[in-house]
């Protein structure tokens, strides 16, 4: 009951109609039901293992390289790397642009089309997968018109507001709006400026960024960022070990999606009586 704030109370709960089969069966209905739980709360302990795996190995091979390749190290202004590696401003490697929003905003004319793909800070936070596989919203043709159109396998970076710093390679072509800086023309291996641009999120919001209720990462900013650069051979081969935790950790994510949905299938069953169980079953 209620408008505002919603809550239920002890004469609407004692009022509730239930569906209650004998002890031994819901015994039964709860263990089946705890094992499914289990299989959930396993796979979600196995994908947090990995992100820390994957964490902890990013960290390695962006400051020492490729394990057993490197025995001379350097020391540069942003500490310690293999001495063959360069150490160089990311604008640099790439022309960093910052997209564009057709204005004014929401104008039906731009707004909530169906023929190029609108990416935005939202569509680049949503999750963790290196690559932007599509967006919810798209521009219309004029709206595209009046935005940066953007290509297939764009290095992105998301520079406005407290989801600032979230890389992504795309996928898909499409506009990019404001609150979006792209790499264009990059002379480096853009699944290793990926995993580059994914360890410094921290550091770009917390360091880089200007501004405390809007942070804010420029053109400059971004381009003035001093990274390693190793030869480009060894981008790849870093880029390819993270890539494929990356991969085990979608495996194990689409698994704790599958069970869940066995879950929910199951209690729809086993709590209405659909299907019924029998206590001694093994």
């Amino acid at each position: 009951v209620g408008q505002t704030m919603l809550n239920l109370n002890t004469s609407i709960l004692g009022r509730l109609p239930l569906r209650i089969p004998p002890i031994p069966e819901q015994r039964k209905i709860a263990a089946i039901l705890s094992s499914v739980d289990d299989a959930i709360e396993a796979t979600q302990a196995v994908i947090e293992q990995l992100r820390v795996v994957k964490k902890a190995l990013m960290t390695e091979l962006l400051t020492r390289g490729l394990p057993g390749h490197h025995s001379k190290f350097k020391i540069t202004e942003i500490g310690q790397v293999p001495e063959a590696w360069d150490v160089g401003r990311l604008g640099a490697l790439a022309n960093v642009v910052r997209g564009s929003s057709p204005r004014p905003s929401r104008d039906p004319r731009y707004f909530n089309g169906s023929s190029v793909p609108w990416i935005t800070v939202g569509e680049l936070s949503k999750d963790d997968w290196p690559f932007l596989t599509s967006t919810e919203t798209c521009l219309t043709l004029e709206g595209s018109k009046l935005s940066r159109l953007l290509t297939r396998g764009t290095v992105v970076l998301s520079n406005s507001g407290f989801g600032c710093g979230v890389p992504k390679i795309l996928d898909i072509d499409g506009c990019a709006n404001d609150g979006i800086a792209a790499f264009l023309a990059l002379k480096a291996e853009p699944l290793f400026i990926y995993y580059l641009l994914s360890s410094l999120t921290e550091h770009l919001r917390k360091n880089v960024a200007r501004g405390v209720e809007q942070p804010n990462l420029n053109t400059t900013l971004i381009s003035d960022l001093t990274v390693p650069i190793p030869p480009l051979n060894e981008q790849k081969e870093i880029a390819s070990i993270c890539m494929s935790l990356d991969r085990r950790i979608f495996a194990e994510r689409q698994d704790a999606v599958a069970i869940t949905e066995v879950k929910s299938a199951l209690m729809s069953v086993l709590l209405t009586g659909a299907v019924r169980v029998r206590p001694d079953a093994p």
